[in-house]
C-alpha cells in the first residue's frame, strides 16, 4: 500500500502535471508516505488530540520549522485560529542536488509543499538575503520574506594572541558532503606551522577516509579530529583555535547562499576567517575585514588563502572578530523577529 501511496504521489508531483496537483500529490506523499518513515502520523494525531483536549488554550502563533513541519503547523493553526509563520532554514529545493534520485524524485514533492503552505503562511522567515530573493520569487506570499539570520546569543570571549602552532579549526558535521577532503588534500602546501582540527559529529567511514588520507599524504602529526563539545561550550572551545575555517562546493543555491550557524559562532569566539567567497559569507567577512576569502574549492586556492595568515594580521582579524560580534549577535538579531510579529497583530 505504501509503495503505491509513494508511486502516486510522486507522480502527482512532478514537474509534468498542473501546480495545483503537484501539491496536492506532495500532500498525499508527505503526509502517508513520511509519516510511516519519519513518525509523523504519531505527531500529527497527537497534535490534532491535544487541539480537542484543551479547547481552552488559545495560541495566537504557531512557528513551524522548516516546509516539512508546515502541514502539522497548518492543521493546529486553523485549529486555533491562530496565526502562522514558517521559518526556513535552508533553500529545500536546493538542498541536494548532488543527489540525482533526490533531483528527480524528491525535489519536485518539496518545491509543491513549499508552494502550498508558504502560500498559507501569515509570514516567512530565513536565514539570509539571497535564500530570500528566491522565496519571494517563486511562491506567492503574503508579505514578503523577513531575514533573522541564525547567530548566537552574546557571550564575550577573550582575545587570545596567535597560537603555536596555528590552529585552523572547522567545527560542525564532519561528513563527505562538507567537502573537508579537500582541506586535508591542501594540508601538505600549508606552512609547517599551520595545524588542521575537525570538531564535531561524524560518519565513521568519512573519519577513516579522511585519517587515511592524512597518512599517504603525510601530515597525520598536524591533523586531528576531536568529538563534539556540548552545546553552551561551542564558543569557548573554539575560542582556543586561531582560524575559522568553512570552505564548500558551489554546487546549487542553498551551498551559494549559506550564512550557517559556525560562521557566526567563529566570529563570536574571536577568530580569523578562512572562508568561501560566497555571497552571504563574504560580504561579512569584507565588511568587517574578518579574514581571508577562497574562490572555488580546490587545494591550491585554499592553501594559498591559509598561507595570506601570519600571527600579525590573525591577532588583528581576531580583534576584530571580538568587536562584530557585538552586533552579530541574537540580542540584536531578534529585534527583526519581534518588529514581525507585532506587525502580524498590530
Amino acid at each position: 500500500m505504501s509503495i503505491l501511496v509513494r508511486r502516486a504521489g510522486q507522480v502527482l508531483a512532478s514537474a509534468k502535471v498542473p501546480s495545483l496537483l503537484r501539491q496536492y500529490g506532495a500532500r498525499i506523499h508527505g503526509r502517508f508516505v513520511e509519516g510511516f518513515e519519519c513518525k509523523r502520523i504519531v505527531i500529527r494525531n497527537y497534535a490534532k488530540k491535544a487541539t480537542h483536549r484543551h479547547p481552552d488554550q488559545k495560541p495566537s502563533l504557531v512557528l513551524c520549522h522548516d516546509y516539512f513541519t508546515a502541514d502539522i503547523g497548518w492543521q493546529v493553526a486553523r485549529s486555533f485560529r491562530a496565526r502562522m509563520v514558517i521559518d526556513c532554514h535552508e533553500y529545500a529545493p536546493g538542498q541536494y542536488m548532488q543527489d540525482p534520485l533526490w533531483v528527480r524524485w524528491h525535489r519536485p514533492r518539496v518545491i509543491a509543499l513549499q508552494q502550498y503552505f508558504l502560500s498559507r503562511a501569515d509570514a516567512v522567515t530565513t536565514v539570509c538575503e539571497g535564500i530570500a530573493g528566491l522565496l519571494n520569487a517563486e511562491n506567492k506570499l503574503k508579505r514578503p520574506v523577513r531575514v533573522v539570520r541564525s547567530v548566537p546569543f552574546f557571550v564575550e570571549q577573550p582575545f587570545r594572541p596567535a597560537g603555536n602552532p596555528l590552529t585552523v579549526m572547522y567545527h560542525g558535521e564532519i561528513y563527505a558532503s562538507r567537502g573537508l577532503h579537500f582541506a586535508v588534500r591542501s594540508l601538505p602546501l600549508w606552512r609547517p606551522e599551520f595545524r588542521l582540527v575537525l570538531r564535531g559529529y561524524s560518519d565513521p567511514s568519512y573519519v577513516e577516509e579522511l585519517q587515511h588520507l592524512a597518512n599517504e599524504l603525510g601530515v597525520a602529526d598536524r591533523f586531528s579530529i576531536e568529538p563534539p563539545v556540548a552545546f553552551h561550550e561551542i564558543v569557548p572551545a573554539a575560542n582556543r583555535a586561531d582560524i575559522g575555517y568553512f570552505v564548500h562546493q558551489d554546487i546549487s543555491p542553498q551551498r551559494r547562499f549559506a550564512l550557517p550557524n559556525k560562521f557566526f559562532e567563529y566570529i563570536m569566539a574571536g577568530l580569523a576567517l578562512c572562508i568561501s567567497d560566497l555571497p552571504e559569507m563574504a560580504r561579512l567577512v569584507r565588511q568587517y575585514d574578518l579574514g581571508a576569502l577562497v574562490t572555488g574549492c580546490d587545494e591550491k586556492a585554499i592553501a594559498d588563502a591559509i598561507n595570506s595568515f601570519d600571527r600579525e594580521n590573525i591577532d588583528a582579524y581576531k580583534k576584530r572578530s571580538i568587536e562584530a560580534a557585538r552586533q552579530l549577535n541574537w540580542e540584536a538579531e531578534s529585534r527583526h523577529m519581534l518588529s514581525l510579529y507585532e506587525e502580524l497583530f498590530r
